[in-house]
Order: C-alpha cells, then structure tokens, then sequence
C-alpha cells in the first residue's frame, strides 16, 4: 500500500505540473498563432503553385478569415477551404460551371496539384458535387497529416516548457520521492489532494487545448486558462510546501513567508511554490542530483496531463480497491464529519 500511495503523490505532482505546463504552451501557441502559420505553410505545399498560392492567401474569403480570428487562421475546414480554391481560380465572381472549373485546372503548370484535381474531375463524370467532396476528403485527410506533425511538435516544445517548469519550481523528482517515502503524514496529505482533484476533473477539463473549430473565441479562451492556471498553482503550492520543494524564501531565519504582512509578497512565493520554511541551498556537490531529478520531472511532464490523469485514478482505484473494510468504514466516517 505505501508503494501505491507514493505513486500515487508522484503521479500526482507530474500532473500538476503537466497542466501548467500545458496551458503555459497552449497561451504561447494562441498568441504567436503557431498552429495558423503551420496551417498556412502546409496549404502553401500541397498547392504548389506560386501564382495559386498567392492567389489563395490573397482571397476575400481567406481574408474574412483573418480579420474574424485578428490573426492568422488556425483552422480552415474542408468546405471553406474549397471555397476558397475555387474563388482563386476564379479571381471572384465568375459563376463556378463543370467545364469553365476544367478548363481552369487544365490551364494551370503542370504540377501535383494540378494533376490531382484533374484526377478527381475525371473521377466525378461531370458532376461538380461529387468533384468537391472528393477535394474535401482529400483535404480532410492532408488535415490529419498536419495535426500529427504539430503533435509531434508540440511534444518537443512541451519537454523544453517542462524543464524550465521544473527548474522554476525546482521540482526533483528523487526529492519528492524521499519525501513521500520517508514521511507517512506527508505522503496521508498528498494523497488526500489527489483524491480531490480525481473527485471534480477540473484539471483535466483546464488542459483541454483549444478548438481547431472554434478559433474566434481564442482571447476569452487564453483568458480562461490564465484564471485556470493560477488556481493550479496554487494547488501545486500547497502539495510542494507539504513536500518541502521550491526555492528558498527571502524571510528571516527560521521564518515563515505566511508571516510577513505584504499579500504581494506572499502570493509571490505561494504562485512559486515556495517552501513555507527556508530550505537548505543547493551545493555544488548536490548539482547533478538535482538536474537529474528536473530532467526526470521534465520527461514525465512531456507525457502530458491526460496521461497523468487517467494513471492517478487507476492508481486510487486500485489503492481503494486494495483496503480492508475497517479501513474503508473509517474513510466513510471522515467523508460524513466533514
């Protein structure tokens, strides 16, 4: 059972950090609009052409877009993005006819995209229907290309956001282990967190990335994790002053940053996950121990909070499957006094 519990506070920490992390590289992808400039360099692949790039990017309706979202599109769907093809063919108003479109896509150089909507014309015998959903299940499947290139991507730009969220909050891996292994009311307490955060799914509804589909609502939803991370760190507080991590506090000797009346100051060190008591500063000799336990951290941040998640409510299950029914009672009398 301790070896379940000490898991289960490990467990429980990665996912903290897992969520900050995560919401940290989602704000950051939402401002810089990451998933719109990928978005835009894959169209500007798969149609080739310079002159039906251009084109394409230059369309009213690819520019009705931009202006809803404030910046580049992240997401363009199937329909909208054939629309689109058609009007840069088009250059606007020209009503689109089965045989004008053919001619168009016969007037284009030669290259993969103009042998490919000369395949699917061939293919839909005349009927313009039939020709764009064929496009669109092309384009939907290039779609499922591109967000397995920006998973991978985001994997690699999450290890590095977990690293210097682990360096921040100098989270040790092997530290929170000695922790937990070496104090039953410590290990009672962290345990006792993670059984709340299993109880409501808040966390995981807080790393929930944002809609491809719904990039209109990208500020109040950037917005939203900001309020949901400060509500994660300071969760994380709680569970890193409890396992003594963090960094020292600027109070006095044998002090307390919950003594000192500036609220400023304390939410400072509380965001931080700062010790409530000063700790003993890291050495020369402690360097590698420590680095090596932020590169564990880092790793298992990388995994993400889904992960996390769903291995914390197995590793309850099991710890609550694996009690006596004394035990159990016991646990049911403390659910009814509070």
């Amino acid at each position: 059972m301790k070896a379940i519990e000490i898991s289960i506070g490990i467990v429980f920490v990665y996912l903290l950090l897992s969520l900050i992390a995560t919401i940290v590289m989602e704000i950051i992808a939402g401002s810089t609009a990451q998933r719109g400039k990928l978005l835009k360099k894959t169209i500007g692949k798969i149609l080739g052409d310079q002159n039906l790039v251009k084109d394409f990017f230059n369309s009213s309706l690819y520019k009705q877009l931009h202006l809803a979202e404030g910046n580049t599109p992240s997401y363009i769907s199937a329909a909208r993005f054939g629309q689109i093809l058609l009007e840069s063919l088009f250059k606007g108003g020209a009503k689109v006819e089965f045989d004008a479109l053919k001619t168009k896509i016969e007037g284009l150089p030669d290259s993969d995209i103009k042998r490919t909507l000369l395949f699917y014309l061939n293919e839909s015998n005349g009927k313009l229907e039939d020709f764009n959903k064929m496009l669109n299940a092309w384009y939907d499947e290039t779609m499922e290309g591109l967000r397995g290139a920006y998973k991978r991507r985001t994997q690699r730009f999450l290890l590095v956001i977990g690293l210097c969220v682990a360096i921040i909050f100098n989270a040790n891996s092997i530290k929170i282990y000695e922790s937990l292994n070496e104090d039953d009311q410590k290990r009672q307490l962290i345990v006792q967190m993670a059984e709340k955060a299993v109880a409501n799914d808040q966390f995981l509804e807080a790393a929930k990335p944002i809609s491809h589909e719904d990039t209109s609502r990208l500020d109040s939803t950037v917005q939203a994790y900001r309020q949901q991370l400060d509500s994660i760190k300071l969760q994380y507080a709680a569970a890193a002053n409890v396992l003594g991590l963090g960094w020292n506090c600027d109070c006095a000797s044998n002090g307390s940053w919950k003594d000192v009346p500036d609220s400023t100051f304390i939410n400072y060190y509380a965001l931080l996950g700062c010790p409530e008591k000063k700790d003993t500063p890291i050495g020369g000799k402690q360097f590698f121990y420590v680095f090596f336990g932020w590169l564990i951290t880092a790793l298992a941040i990388s995994l993400g909070s889904p992960f996390w998640f769903d291995l914390l409510k197995l590793l309850i299950n099991v710890r609550n499957a694996g009690k006596s029914p004394s035990e159990k009672k016991s646990d049911t009398d403390k659910e009814g006094k509070t």
